[in-house]
C-alpha cells in the first residue's frame, strides 16, 4: 500500500468527524486502496509530483482512493450529496475531462482542491480524466479557488494550520463586523475572505476571548452571558486595548454578579443579563446587539469606577460602545 497508512486514517478522522457516513466512506475508500497495483502508485507519485506544472491526467480509482486517504492532509470537511452527485456525473458518461476545474497539489504533493472529484471517481469505480497542477500554494487555493460558499472561513483558517479555525471564525466575523460598523455606521457584510484575513490579523485576541469565554463559564452554574456572547464581548474588550486580566475579571465579575465597590454597574448588568435570559416574551429579550452593547459601556464605566444604578443604550444616539482611550488609534478592522 503506502507508507502513510496510519497518519492517513488520522488525518481522515481528524477532518470528516466520526459520524456512520464517514467510517462507511473511510471503509469503502481504504478497501479501494487496497486494490491498487505498481500501475496506480505510479499514478500517486506523478500526481504529487513537485514541478510538473499543469497537465492532463487520467486517474484510476485506487489511485483516486490512496491520494484522498493519504495525501490530504489539510482539506475541508466532506460534502456526501456533492459526492453522490459527481458518481452520478460519472456513472451516466457525463464527466467531461477537459474540465477546468481539476487538481491542485501543494508543493509537499498534498490535495488542496479536487477531493470531492476524485473520491467519486473512486466510488464509481471508473477512471476518469482531470486537470492536475503542481506546485499550488495552499494560501491561492484558500483566497481565489474557494472564496465562495464551499469553503467557510472557519474550514479555510482550518486549513491553513489553525486548530480551533471553525471555532475561531464565527467570532471574528461578529468582532470583524462590530468594528467596521463602530468605524463606519453601517452594518457590513463581510466576504468570507475578509473574515479570514481579520481572523489572522487578531488571532492571539481571538484565542484568548474564547479562553476566557470558557473559563468564565466554568465559574458559575447558571452563566447569565452565554459563551458566544461572554466571548465576543471579552473580544471587544482585548481588541479596545485591555489585558488578558482586566478582561477575565470584568467577565467573572458579570457572571457571578459581583460588585467590587459601591454602586458598581456590573450588578444592573447582571440583573438585565438574567431578567432577559428568563423572559418569556420576545419583547423582553434584549437583542444580540443589544447585550453586546450594554456590556461594553458597562465595561467603559467600571474600568473608570463609575457608579450606575442602572444601564440604557440607544444605538441610534451612542453608536457602539468602546473603552479604549484613544479613539484615534487605528483598528485592525475589517475593510
Amino acid at each position: 500500500m503506502t507508507t502513510r497508512d496510519s497518519e492517513g486514517s488520522q488525518q481522515l478522522e481528524h477532518l470528516d468527524g466520526m459520524s456512520k457516513k464517514m467510517l462507511d466512506l473511510r471503509r469503502k475508500l481504504t478497501a479501494i486502496a487496497e486494490t491498487a497495483t505498481a500501475d496506480d502508485h505510479k499514478i500517486v507519485a506523478d500526481f504529487s509530483r513537485s514541478g510538473a506544472g499543469s497537465r492532463r491526467m487520467n486517474i484510476t480509482p485506487a489511485a483516486a482512493a490512496i491520494i484522498v486517504l493519504y495525501h490530504n492532509p489539510l482539506n475541508r470537511k466532506l460534502n456526501m450529496r456533492k459526492i453522490e452527485g459527481l458518481v452520478q456525473v460519472i456513472l451516466h458518461g457525463d464527466w467531461r475531462a477537459t474540465h477546468h476545474q481539476g487538481a491542485a497539489v501543494n508543493p509537499a504533493g498534498d490535495l488542496g482542491d479536487g477531493q470531492h472529484r476524485l473520491i467519486a471517481a473512486a466510488l464509481a469505480d471508473t477512471q476518469i480524466g482531470i486537470l492536475v497542477t503542481a506546485d499550488v500554494p495552499f494560501d491561492d487555493v484558500l483566497d481565489v479557488v474557494d472564496t465562495g460558499t464551499t469553503r467557510t472561513p472557519g474550514q479555510a483558517l482550518r486549513m491553513r494550520g489553525w486548530e480551533r479555525g471553525e471555532e475561531v471564525a464565527p467570532l471574528a466575523g461578529r468582532l470583524a463586523a462590530y468594528v467596521h460598523e463602530r468605524l463606519h455606521g453601517v452594518k457590513p457584510q463581510l466576504p468570507g475572505l475578509t473574515v479570514q484575513r481579520f481572523a489572522r490579523d487578531n488571532r492571539k485576541i481571538l484565542e484568548d476571548a474564547l479562553d476566557i469565554s470558557e473559563k468564565s463559564d466554568e465559574q458559575v452554574a447558571e452563566a447569565v452571558m452565554s459563551k458566544a456572547d461572554s466571548a465576543m464581548i471579552a473580544a471587544v474588550l482585548l481588541f479596545d486595548g485591555w489585558d488578558y486580566t482586566q478582561t477575565a475579571s470584568f467577565i467573572a465579575t458579570v457572571q457571578q454578579g459581583l460588585a467590587p465597590y459601591d454602586n458598581a454597574p456590573t450588578l444592573p448588568l447582571e440583573r438585565l443579563l438574567d431578567r432577559s435570559n428568563k423572559a418569556n416574551k420576545s419583547r423582553d429579550r434584549l437583542s444580540p446587539a443589544e447585550r453586546i452593547a450594554l456590556s461594553v459601556k458597562c465595561a467603559s464605566l467600571f474600568q473608570d469606577r463609575i457608579g450606575a444604578s442602572k444601564l440604557s443604550w440607544n444605538d441610534k444616539k451612542e453608536g457602539l460602545p468602546t473603552v479604549r482611550r484613544d479613539h484615534s488609534r487605528p483598528a485592525a478592522a475589517a475593510e
